[in-house]
């Protein structure tokens, strides 16, 4: 396991598009950026977690993003409606 900065990226839509490819290239010695898991509520996009990143780990319940103890930081790139619920209960959450 990485001593990175362990995130768990809650949409991965268009805006994900962008910033993900970003955090993967994040290399910095001693601060790597490790995305441990995403998060949509199209359970079709496992396949683009999987094809696109690389990513196994994938839910449809941001709250599991949220409550899983090993993520450091949540990144919200959901359709602005959602953003204040779920930051909200990530401030929550701690």
């Amino acid at each position: 396991m990485s001593s990175g900065i362990r995130v768990g990226v809650v949409g991965i839509g268009s805006v994900a598009e962008k910033y993900i490819p970003h955090m993967q290239r994040m290399n910095i010695p001693r601060q790597r950026v490790d995305i441990a898991c995403l998060c949509d509520v199209n359970p079709n996009r496992r396949a683009v977690a999987v094809e696109r990143y690389g990513i196994d780990s994938f839910t449809t319940d941001y709250r599991e993003v949220i409550n899983d103890a090993s993520i450091d930081l949540v990144l919200v790139l959901t359709s602005m409606q959602q953003h204040f619920e779920i930051a909200r209960a990530a401030l929550a959450a701690g």
